[in-house]
């Protein structure tokens, strides 16, 4: 007798159908953890925006960041971010690929989300091993266009008219 619940059994508009509906389901329950999260931890959920923020910067530069712009901040140590990869909604993690920066060695890190305290992004990459966000008055080369627009949408600050 035949398993109803074996692909190989199934026609492929059913597998089509299930694929779809299991898919549906885990959006739907990424939402509900999300709207929880929102509730009850609005300080691991807003650190949770901060990531998604800089996963869209990130896809606005082809995927990863060029080294000294982006800095991720925590208790103990300033990440130079690489890329971000799976942030993880239900055990509240974020893998990152980082750059050597101080005493970092270049990897990947899997960090819990309360560890991260602010992230940063320059528009230009930072010459020296302090960080600071300080606007220099010599670019050396200007970001593409998109790439800034989407950095002040981001931060729902407007282009000022003079730059």
């Amino acid at each position: 007798m035949p398993v109803l619940d074996d692909p190989e059994n199934q026609p492929p508009e059913d597998v089509v159908k299930q694929r779809h509906y299991e898919q549906f389901r885990e959006e739907q329950d990424e939402q509900q953890r999300r709207a929880a999260l929102r509730e009850r931890s609005p300080g691991l959920y807003s650190r949770l925006t901060i990531l998604e923020n800089l996963v869209k910067l990130q896809e606005a530069r082809g995927g990863e960041f060029p080294p000294k712009v982006v800095f991720l901040h925590m208790p103990d140590y300033i990440l130079n971010v690489r890329r971000i990869g799976k942030v993880d909604v239900y055990a509240l993690t974020a893998a990152l690929e980082v750059y050597e920066h101080n005493d970092i060695v270049p990897g990947i890190l899997w960090v819990p989300l309360d560890h991260i305290w602010w992230a940063g992004t320059t528009d230009i990459p930072v010459e020296n091993a302090q960080v600071s966000l300080r606007s220099k008055p010599q670019k050396s080369h200007g970001l593409p266009e998109k790439y800034e627009e989407l950095r002040h949408q981001l931060a729902n600050l407007p282009r000022k008219k003079d730059s």
